[in-house]
């Protein structure tokens, strides 16, 4: 999330450290994984991005996360 060489802050809204970031093929969706054993889902909205999704999926950290992309998908 570079603009013009510098990085900008994102308030990712976990309660503890992203471990974890993966982007659709557009870039225009993103899931992030966190030490808070939540996932959280994306969409790039005007500029920014806006939370569509929240899970609990775990009972402990999650250490990495891939979205499955449907032109590679079966």
């Amino acid at each position: 999330m570079a603009v013009d060489g510098a990085f900008h802050r994102f308030s990712h809204g976990h309660q503890d450290l992203v471990l974890a970031v993966d982007y659709n093929f557009y870039g225009t969706r993103m899931v992030t994984a966190s030490s808070d054993h939540r996932l959280k889902v994306w969409d790039r909205k005007d500029e920014g991005w806006v939370v569509t999704d929240v899970w609990l999926a775990h009972d402990a950290e999650i250490t990495d996360v891939i979205q499955s992309n449907y032109l590679t998908s079966p």
